[in-house]
C-alpha cells in the first residue's frame, strides 16, 4: 500500500487532462465528442459534492456526460492522500454489480475508463436529478426513497462475485486509505482514552470479509428524481463487513437529525425505516451490535477525524455530536434503538 503520493508512479501524480483547459481536448481525444461539434458548442461545468475527485459535466447539443478523476490528495484541511488508481476499483465495482445484478437502473453507466489518467467517463443523470443529502438537509424526508436505498444496499451486499472480482476486492488498501486511516486511526489519535476501542473496531472491519461493501454509502452520493434514483462513488469498494455501510448511512442520518433538531423525530424514524427495510432482505445475527459500534466511531470521526462534516450549524451542534459519540463509546449500545434514543435526547436539548 502506498503511504504517500511520492510512492506512486508519475502518471498517478501528474494529473491535468481532466481539468480546464485540457478537459474538452481530452474528451475529443477519447472520441466521445463528435467531430461535427464545434468547441464553442461544448460546455464544461465543475460538479460539487466530493473531496476525493475532480468531477465535471461536459455537454453539447443536448447530450451530457460526466468525467471523474481521482485525486492523489483529498481536498480537506488535514493531509490525506490516497492512491488515485482507486478509479480502476470504482469502475470494476460498477461493472461487477452490473454483471451480478443485471444492470439495475440505480447503477451508473461507465462509458470509458482512462487508466493512464486514473479517470473514467459515465452517463450523466437526468437534468432534474437532486442530491439526496441536499434534499434531506432541506427537511424533505421521503420514507419511500429511504426504503429504496436500503433495498439497494442489501442488493449490493448480496451481489455475487466471480473469482477474479473476489480477488480484486479482497485488496483493502483503498478502504484503509479512504476510511480506516482518516476515520478510525486519526480519530483514535485525537482520543487516546478510547484509542483501543476505536482501533479495534477499525481492525474488525478488515477481518469480517463477508460481503461486497460500497464504502461510501451516504446521501451525498445519491441522486433522486421523479421516477428514479442512482448511487454513485464506489472507489472504496472492498470485500468486508456490511456493518460499515449500514453505519455510514445511519451516521449521516444521525448528523442530519442533529443539524435539524426540530426534524429529529422524523429523521430518526427514517433511520429506523432504513434499518428495517435492510433487515427484510438479510439476517440480523450480530449485525446490529456491530453497526451500533461503528455509528459511534463514525459520529466521532465526523467531528474529530480528517473528514469533518460540513453542515453542522454551530459549535453547539458539534459539541452535541461529540458528546453523543463519546457516550456511545464509553458504554456501547447493543441496539440501534439505544443509539437513536440518545441522539433524540441530544436533539431535544438543542431545541430547548
Amino acid at each position: 500500500m502506498g503511504n504517500g503520493v511520492t510512492t506512486w508512479p508519475a502518471h498517478r501524480r501528474e494529473q491535468a487532462k481532466y481539468a480546464p483547459p485540457h478537459l474538452i481536448p481530452r474528451i475529443r481525444e477519447l472520441g466521445l465528442i463528435p467531430s461535427s461539434v464545434d468547441d464553442t458548442d461544448v460546455t464544461q461545468t465543475p460538479l460539487p459534492g466530493g473531496v476525493s475527485a475532480r468531477i465535471h459535466r461536459v455537454s453539447w447539443h443536448g447530450t451530457s456526460i460526466v468525467t471523474k478523476q481521482a485525486l492523489p490528495r483529498l481536498a480537506v484541511q488535514a493531509t490525506w492522500t490516497a492512491d488515485p488508481a482507486r478509479a480502476g476499483r470504482e469502475v470494476a465495482c460498477i461493472r461487477a454489480l452490473a454483471r451480478g445484478l443485471g444492470r439495475p437502473s440505480w447503477l451508473p453507466t461507465v462509458l470509458l475508463y482512462d487508466e493512464a489518467n486514473c479517470a473514467y467517463v459515465m452517463e450523466s443523470a437526468p437534468a432534474g436529478a437532486r442530491n439526496w443529502k441536499d434534499t434531506l438537509l432541506s427537511g424533505d424526508v421521503d420514507l419511500d426513497v429511504v426504503r429504496r436505498f436500503a433495498a439497494i444496499l442489501a442488493a449490493i451486499h448480496a451481489s455475487p462475485l466471480d473469482q477474479d472480482e473476489r480477488a480484486l476486492f479482497e485488496d483493502s488498501d483503498a478502504f484503509v486509505e479512504l476510511r480506516i486511516d482518516p476515520f478510525y486511526r486519526a480519530t483514535a489519535d485525537r482520543h487516546p482514552r478510547l484509542a483501543g476501542v476505536i482501533n479495534s473496531a477499525g481492525a474488525q472491519l478488515l477481518q469480517n470479509r463477508t460481503a461486497l461493501v460500497h464504502g461510501d454509502f451516504s446521501p451525498k452520493n445519491m441522486l433522486v428524481w421523479d421516477d428514479g434514483l442512482i448511487v454513485l462513488d464506489y472507489e472504496a469498494a472492498h470485500l468486508g463487513d456490511p456493518a460499515f455501510d449500514l453505519a455510514f448511512m445511519l451516521c449521516h442520518l444521525a448528523l442530519t437529525a442533529l443539524t435539524l433538531p426540530e426534524k429529529a423525530p422524523e429523521i430518526l424514524h427514517a433511520s429506523d425505516a432504513f434499518w428495517t427495510q435492510y433487515l427484510s432482505s438479510t439476517g440480523r445475527g450480530d449485525l446490529e451490535r456491530r453497526t451500533a459500534l461503528h455509528v459511534a466511531c463514525l459520529l466521532l470521526a465526523r467531528v474529530d477525524g480528517k473528514s469533518p462534516v460540513d453542515h453542522l450549524p454551530d459549535d453547539a451542534a458539534t459539541t452535541a455530536v461529540r458528546s453523543v459519540a463519546l457516550a456511545l463509546l464509553d458504554r456501547p449500545a447493543g441496539t440501534l434503538e439505544d443509539v437513536n434514543r440518545l441522539i433524540l435526547t441530544a436533539a431535544r436539548e438543542m431545541s430547548s
